[in-house]
């Protein structure tokens, strides 16, 4: 009984609420009723409450954007925005300034319209063989791959993933990039893409795929003066304009070893950054890509996959 006494009172309250007037700004007084049906069925019991709910035409009086603040409960109409500021990103002002909650919705509509098109089960097949990320960060490796400017550098290629969608990317640009990669190489336990030679596989990989010709391999650590002269060598006079860092704890180390090299607004696909417990490359990771948010050196638009970290590179030059 004082179960079935609950429910009624919070059917009360709810059908009540709906009684209630909140008119949207600058919309029209008259406002357009109609009666609700709600249907309840629990176990032998169907009850029906019907309600009139109005609702008002929205009439903007001049050109803004909208928008709902949760916590104040009110939609609030913000400055209008130029065709300049609408249709690109004005390359004098800093990303800060235009990094918002339009660039993190626009990756997030990229990732679900991919797929559906044909590459999404070409790289659901990439990372079935070659991959622990997630497809979706593959995706946008892809993505970026295909639309940055200047080179790729993928710190950590392990077995070949991310490489080849970053490859297939640059392939469907139509453009010519360099795509390099570096790989210190050993072995891993893996139930599904255990290796006993890393290095070994990861060529293998890429030549199975077509796509081993289109890569400069720099094998060796990140951090040794004799792969960062490789790297700088096979890089010549271009910028990074997409950074892929999956390698191990020491973000901040890699991103001072080639940070120079990295282009105003480089895209940023870190891994490694979440995870349900803290651990010995989990905890520094993040801790090393908080920091260099936290200075103003990266600009984070959202978290992919399982613990993938995605963002922009925000440009300050490096001492």
């Amino acid at each position: 009984m004082r179960d079935a006494d609950k429910r009624d009172r919070r059917r009360e309250r709810a059908v009540a609420s709906l009684g209630e007037h909140h008119p949207f700004p600058h919309s029209e007084r008259d406002c357009e009723p109609f009666a609700v049906c709600f249907v309840n069925c629990v176990r032998n019991t169907l009850s029906v409450t019907v309600a009139d709910v109005r609702i008002s035409r929205f009439q903007p009086r001049s050109n803004g954007v909208g928008r709902f603040d949760a916590r104040a409960g009110a939609f609030t109409r913000g400055i209008p925005k130029s065709s300049q500021q609408t249709e690109a990103v004005n390359p004098g002002k800093p990303i800060t300034q235009a990094a918002g909650y339009n660039d993190c919705l626009d990756l997030m509509h990229r990732v679900m319209a991919y797929r559906h098109e044909p590459i999404h089960s070409e790289l659901m097949k990439i990372r079935d063989k070659y991959s622990m990320l997630h497809v979706d960060v593959l995706i946008l490796v892809y993505h970026f791959a295909k639309l940055c400017s200047g080179a790729i550098l993928e710190i950590g290629a392990f077995v070949g993933g991310a490489t080849i969608a970053a490859a297939l990317g640059v392939r469907d640009s139509g453009q010519e990039k360099k795509l390099i990669a570096i790989e210190p190489g050993g072995s891993v336990k893996h139930k599904r893409l255990g290796t006993r030679n890393i290095l070994r596989d990861l060529e293998r990989n890429l030549a199975r795929e077509r796509v081993a010709n289109m890569v400069t391999l720099v094998k060796g650590k990140s951090f040794k003066p004799e792969t960062i002269s490789a790297v700088r060598q096979a890089l010549g006079s271009d910028q990074v304009g997409l950074l892929i860092l999956d390698a191990d704890a020491a973000k901040r180390r890699d991103v001072d070893c080639y940070g120079d090299k990295f282009a105003h607004g480089c895209w940023m696909v870190i891994d490694d950054i979440y995870g349900a417990d803290a651990n010995e490359k989990i905890t520094p990771s993040r801790a090393d890509v908080d920091a260099l948010v936290a200075e103003g050196l990266l600009d984070p638009l959202g978290f992919y996959g399982w613990s993938t970290w995605v963002g922009r590179w925000r440009g300050r030059a490096h001492r």
